[in-house]
């Protein structure tokens, strides 16, 4: 929401502040009777809707409002129940742009091409039990746990030292939080090598977390 006041120069937020959830009453203010009082209304991260929440949305919608729709048809479909944005984008009933220009990454490189061949139900141009490297793109199996994590590592601290990347350079993202390949776990182990412990350094505890000076 930050992100996109920023770039639109226009007041942004989550839906549920947009219709101003009620936590202790599970509520909305804004509904079919008190609708939001707009003109132009753009919904970004759409697959991310489920139906019930989009319910909600609509309802608290005037009559003569335009809604736009922004999303990804093809990105997993939302945590609650129902697929909202990839059902009204197949429906045929509403008009439908669709963005063919790739900016992110370059069309020609292995994100985009594997990334195509995953929408068509093809597996992605990866050797099943080897170590696979492509322009911009590594693959390697590990069968435990452990085994990603010191995989991992591995890679974070060889990305730093041979490609001269800094810190902020590199992301690692997890499908978890618990377990040795999990955020947690994984957390502490980058922050011993990329920021150890200093004596005397002060440091902040946070739940099962160790904040230090210059931790990303």
């Amino acid at each position: 929401a930050k992100r996109l006041s920023q770039l639109a120069g226009r007041p942004a937020s989550t839906i549920h502040r947009l219709l101003a959830y009620d936590p202790s009453e599970h509520a909305f203010r804004y509904n079919a009777d008190e609708p939001l009082q707009t003109d132009v209304l753009v919904v970004d991260e759409s697959s991310m809707v489920d139906v019930l929440l989009a319910r909600h949305l609509l309802e608290a919608v005037k009559r003569g409002t335009k809604i736009v729709f922004i999303g990804d048809a093809d990105q997993l479909p939302s945590v609650g129940p129902g697929s909202f944005f990839k059902d009204i984008v197949a429906s045929g009933v509403l008009p439908v742009a669709w963005l063919t220009q790739i900016f992110r990454q370059d069309a020609g490189g292995d994100i985009v091409q594997n990334a195509h061949l995953i929408r068509q139900g093809e597996p992605p141009r990866f050797v099943p039990g080897r170590e696979w490297e492509g322009e911009d793109t590594v693959f390697m199996e590990r069968a435990h746990p452990d085994q990603v994590a010191e995989a991992v590592l591995k890679v974070v601290t060889s990305g730093l030292r041979s490609l001269n990347y800094a810190p902020d350079d590199i992301q690692v993202i997890t499908p978890m939080h618990r377990g040795p390949a999990g955020v947690t776990e994984l957390n502490k182990r980058l922050q011993a090598v990329l920021n150890p412990e200093s004596p005397g350094e002060p440091q902040l505890m946070r739940g099962p977390y160790k904040f230090r000076c210059a931790d990303r």
